[in-house]
C-alpha cells in the first residue's frame, strides 16, 4: 500500500521523535494530530517519504529502533532525528517533506514560535560528544576527579548506573 512515512518532533518533548505513517494526506494528518487538546504545540515534519509500502517500511523502522521506543503502544522513540532520517532514505522514497509549518491556526504557529525560542536541555549532541566517550569532572572540594561513560544523548554510565546528567549531580 503506497503511503508516506513520516518523523516528527515536538518542542514539548524534546527528546523525543515520532515515526509513523499515514496512507492520507500528510498536512491533514499532521493537524490531526498536533490538535490543541492533544499536544502543547504542534508537531514538525522532520522528514516524509513516499513510498510503495509504508506498512512495511514503518513496521522496520520501528523495530529498528525499538530499542528506544517509550511505550510499546505508542510511536515515540528516544532517538535522534537524524538517525531516523538516515534510515528513512535507505527505502529510495519520494521526499515529500512540507518546506513550512503545518498548523490549523495562527494562535498554533506563534506557540511553535515561542516554543522554539526557548533554550532546549543540554545534551551530548549538542558539543558532539559521542556515545561511548569518558567524561572527567574534578570537583573543586575533594580533588579527586570523576569518570563517567556517555550512554546516550542525554544519559551517562556512572557508578554502575545509566542515569541522566542532572541525577548524577
Amino acid at each position: 500500500m503506497t503511503g508516506i512515512i513520516y518523523c516528527l518532533e515536538n518542542a514539548a518533548m524534546p527528546d523525543l521523535v515520532k515515526i509513523g505513517m499515514t496512507d492520507r494526506d500528510l498536512e491533514t494528518r499532521l493537524k490531526e494530530i498536533s490538535r490543541p487538546e492533544g499536544v502543547p504545540v504542534p508537531f514538525t515534519c522532520v522528514k516524509a517519504v513516499r513510498v510503495d509500502d509504508a506498512a512495511e517500511a514503518e513496521k522496520l523502522l520501528h523495530t529498528a529502533f525499538g530499542d528506544h521506543r517509550i511505550n510499546p503502544k505508542r510511536e515515540f522513540f528516544e532517538v535522534s532525528a537524524q538517525r531516523v532520517v538516515a534510515a528513512m532514505e535507505l527505502t529510495n522514497g519520494k521526499d515529500v517533506t512540507p518546506k513550512d509549518d503545518v498548523t490549523e491556526d495562527e494562535e498554533s504557529l506563534k506557540a511553535l514560535q515561542t516554543a522554539r525560542k526557548r533554550r532546549t536541555r543540554f545534551n551530548f549532541r549538542m558539543v558532539e560528544i559521542e556515545d561511548g566517550a569518558e567524561i572527567k569532572f574534578k570537583p573543586d572540594s575533594t580533588g579527586e576527579e570523576v569518570t563517567a561513560e556517555v550512554h546516550s544523548h542525554n544519559k551517562i554510565l556512572f557508578g554502575g548506573e545509566v542515569t541522566s546528567l542532572s541525577r548524577s549531580a
